[in-house]
């Protein structure tokens, strides 16, 4: 197993075990139980992430990483399994305290309980959005002030003086005027096309 840093697996002791243990019974995010442990957040993460992929391989618990994921796991489904029922008795018009628990569980499993709002933004009739004028048209701008204030050679718009390479094309000879109106493709050049 690896060692990390100053947090080698050796400091997973089984008081540390119950104590985060106990941590995730009460409904301790992983921050929380870990800072009440007295270790870094990253630090507890890796050692669940590291503990879950050695009993997943081997299925065993005998070493502290995995029975420190086995038991963190256990507590903190628990913790959410009674929340769960707290819901399900306020349901069934048994006393409880049903906003409480689902604020809970909304923001400890918020795939399963949480509410999804979905925003679609689309241009006239459900199609593509219309952007006026060109695309580029807040870099030409700023290409433009660039060049009239001489730090077009900063943005690599034009080479500085004696430089053998060509300078970038200028914004006006690449993108299309807005002023003029667009032509069709078989329209010869010169004549506004329909």
């Amino acid at each position: 197993m690896t060692e990390l840093g100053n947090w080698p697996l050796k400091r997973i002791t089984p008081e540390l075990i119950t104590r985060l243990e106990s941590a995730a019974k009460n409904g301790r995010t992983v921050k929380l139980a870990a800072q009440a442990a007295e270790i870094p957040p990253g630090i507890l993460r890796r050692w669940l992430e590291m503990g879950e992929e050695l009993y997943l391989e081997t299925g065993k618990r005998d070493e502290p990483v995995a029975e420190l994921f086995v038991r963190y796991s256990k507590a903190s489904a628990g913790f959410k399994a009674r929340l769960q029922d707290q819901l399900t008795s306020a349901g069934a018009g048994k006393e409880s305290s049903p906003g409480s628990a689902g604020w809970q569980l909304e923001r400890l499993e918020r795939d399963d309980f949480g509410t999804s709002t979905k925003l679609e933004v689309t241009g006239p009739e459900g199609g593509p959005l219309l952007v006026e004028g060109r695309a580029a048209v807040g870099w030409a701008d700023f290409a433009a002030i660039a060049r009239a204030n001489g730090y077009a050679s900063l943005l690599g718009l034009e080479e500085p003086v004696g430089s053998d390479r060509e300078a970038l094309p200028r914004a006006g000879e690449v993108l299309p005027d807005p002023a003029e109106p667009e032509r069709s493709a078989d329209a010869p050049p010169g004549v506004p096309g329909s």
